[in-house]
Order: structure tokens, then C-alpha cells, then sequence
């Protein structure tokens, strides 16, 4: 692979044809399980724009980095859990309910939350319930699988970019239970019903009572820990964001401008900053100016204007590193001061190279 192109499991297109491009080796992916899984959601992505028609779109999730966006995609996860695992039609029914119980919780509370979901849902939520349903053989292996995805990412820092994972499969398997025609109908029309639409209409279910929310949660968070650990963790990200405005938002920052950018980063780790952007910790971004790699200390990608910071403090225009971050230029790109003291920006100064 030339040096230009990211390395990443992705899909690309290379001498005129469609390639699936995997990571290897990658410990994890000992797991035959996760090793088939992966294979097959790389291969859906594959042929999903040009084949499938279906656009890789994620949506705007950042509700799912608030207290009651985490609390509530948290307590769906676990009714799909009891769902999948519910040993009769009643139980599954009950459980099935009470997962779109608090989704539409969620969709009452953030209003948009429902078509940003139902984005990354078609992307990455079909990819993984693809992966789950060709890669496994049986369906007590697929169930397992979907279980556990429902719990593997639990410990990420942020649900933002990873929710559908979990949900895909869940949702997917649910469904071939309750409607078995579902996929035809969604091949067709995939921007249509959401999964929680598809399975309400397929279980004749009445529309939640939201005058019930309180007792349903009380099923899935008996104890009350886990709404604690979220009041935890939401005082550590109330410190977190304010270190990253302060770092990457009031500055000084260097900035350098997108246009037409490719990027390799860790999907679980992003940190949404409110209408400015998001801060990816670590990642690998590529523009016409060349490449920028941040091992640590963070970069936001602004929403408006188009552009990404990083920190100027200790940035040496001579090496092109700074704390925790280098850039590698191509020519006719130049570090130039910025618009207040301390800013550093990227600007094109000359011819750039062929």
C-alpha cells in the first residue's frame, strides 16, 4: 500500500476494483467468532453504496454522551439482552417492549435523536447484523454473539459512534424471529421504519406508557448502580470537555483547514463538544496539506468552519511536532500566524505538488 492510504478496516478502491481492507494481525480477532463477524460487516460494506444503495451516513449521536442519553441506551441494552434470552413468547414480548420503552424515552427527551440513530443504525447496525447472521452458523451462536455485543461496550468512554454495534444485531435477530420478510422490505426501502419501528409494527405492540418508565427501570437497574456509575462518570466528562475547550477551542490552537479528508481513528474513543465538533484523542488524518497523527492530547474537527485544532503550545513550526502530534506537509503548505496571539494556522502558499 502507497504511504498515502490509511490503514484501517474499511473498504477502498484500488485499480478499478472494490476491495474490503482488514487489520491483521489483531489479538481479538483470534476469536473465530469475532474473526467470521468481521469479516462478513467488512464485506457489507463493501458493496453497500453501489450495490445495496444504501449510504453511509452516521448522524449527529451526540446525545448519547449526556446522562440521560447513556442512562437510557443502557437500560434498552439490557431489555434486548433479556429479550434474545427470554425463554418464552410472553417473557420476549415483555422484554421487547421495554427496550422501546426507553428509546422512545430517549426520542422524547432529544428529538432528533431518532433519525441520527436510525443513520448510523443503516450503516453500521445493518453491517454488524450482517456480519452476526452470515459469520455465525447456528442461531444459539448468533444469540451469543448479539449478547455479548450488547455488554462489550459498556466500558467504552463514549456510545456516540459505537451504540449500533450492540443494537444491530439485537434489533436484526428480533426481528427475523417476529417478521422474517423484514430484510426484503428494508433492501428495498432502507431509509424507511427504523428497527424499533419495524418490530413495534411486527408485534402489534400498543405505544409505550411513559407513566411506567420508572417501574420498567427498576426491572434493569434493580440496585440503582448503574444510574450511580452514570452520575459518576458524568461529573468526570463535565472535566474532561472544559480541559478540551480550554486545550482546543480557546487556545491557542494551530488550525488546518478540510476539504477532502481520509482519517483512521478508534470509533469507541470520540468525545462530542457540543455544537463545535468532536475531539478524536488519537487518530490519523489526511488532507491535501499532507498528514496529521496524533498519538495523544487530542484533535477537534469543527463543525463550522470546516477545520481541525490542534493545541499551538509547544508546536515547533521547525520539526513540525507539537505535544503529542506531527505533521508531515507536502509542499506549498506553510505554518503561518493566526487570526488572534499564539493561533497558528495552515495555509497554501504556493504550487502544491503533482
Amino acid at each position: 500500500m502507497p504511504a498515502s492510504e490509511p490503514i484501517s478496516d474499511t473498504t477502498m478502491t484500488w485499480s478499478g476494483t472494490r476491495w474490503c481492507e482488514l487489520l491483521w494481525p489483531w489479538p481479538m480477532r483470534e476469536d473465530p467468532d469475532m474473526r467470521h463477524v468481521t469479516l462478513a460487516h467488512e464485506l457489507f460494506h463493501r458493496i453497500q453504496q453501489d450495490d445495496l444503495h444504501i449510504p453511509k451516513n452516521d448522524g449527529d449521536n451526540s446525545q448519547l454522551d449526556t446522562f440521560d442519553g447513556r442512562y437510557l441506551l443502557q437500560l434498552e441494552w439490557r431489555a434486548l439482552a433479556a429479550a434474545l434470552q427470554a425463554p418464552a413468547h410472553a417473557a420476549r414480548r415483555t422484554a421487547i417492549s421495554d427496550a422501546i420503552l426507553f428509546r422512545r424515552e430517549r426520542y422524547r427527551l432529544f428529538p432528533a435523536a431518532a433519525e441520527n440513530e436510525a443513520a448510523l443504525e443503516s450503516n453500521e447496525g445493518i453491517a454488524e447484523y450482517t456480519g452476526v447472521r452470515l459469520g455465525l452458523l447456528t442461531p444459539e451462536e448468533r444469540t451469543r454473539y448479539a449478547v455479548r455485543d450488547l455488554s462489550a461496550f459498556v466500558q467504552f468512554p463514549s456510545f456516540v459512534r459505537t451504540f449500533a454495534y450492540a443494537t444491530g444485531p439485537a434489533y436484526g435477530l428480533l426481528l427475523d424471529q417476529a417478521d422474517p420478510g423484514w430484510l426484503h422490505d428494508f433492501a428495498t426501502n432502507p431509509s424507511g421504519e427504523r428497527f424499533d419501528q419495524r418490530l413495534s409494527t411486527a408485534l402489534h405492540l400498543p405505544p409505550p406508557d411513559f407513566t411506567e418508565l420508572k417501574a420498567r427501570e427498576a426491572v434493569y437497574d434493580p440496585d440503582g448502580s448503574l444510574r450511580a456509575r452514570e452520575v459518576a462518570n458524568e461529573q468526570k466528562k463535565r472535566t474532561e470537555l472544559a480541559a478540551y475547550q480550554a486545550k482546543l477551542v480557546d487556545g491557542p490552537v494551530l488550525a488546518l483547514p478540510l476539504a477532502h479528508y481520509n482519517m483512521q481513528f478508534k470509533p469507541q474513543s470520540l468525545v462530542p463538544l457540543g455544537d463545535l465538533g468532536t475531539v478524536y484523542p488519537t487518530i490519523t488524518l489526511e488532507d491535501a496539506w499532507g498528514t496529521l497523527n496524533v498519538e495523544s492530547g487530542g484533535v477537534l474537527l469543527r463543525k463550522q468552519p470546516s477545520i481541525a485544532t490542534v493545541s499551538a503550545i509547544g508546536f515547533d513550526p521547525a520539526t513540525l511536532h507539537g505535544a503529542g502530534f506531527s505533521l508531515t506537509l507536502k509542499p506549498g503548505w506553510t505554518i503561518q500566524p493566526g487570526p488572534h496571539k499564539g493561533d497558528l494556522e495552515l495555509k497554501q502558499t504556493g504550487a502544491a505538488a503533482p
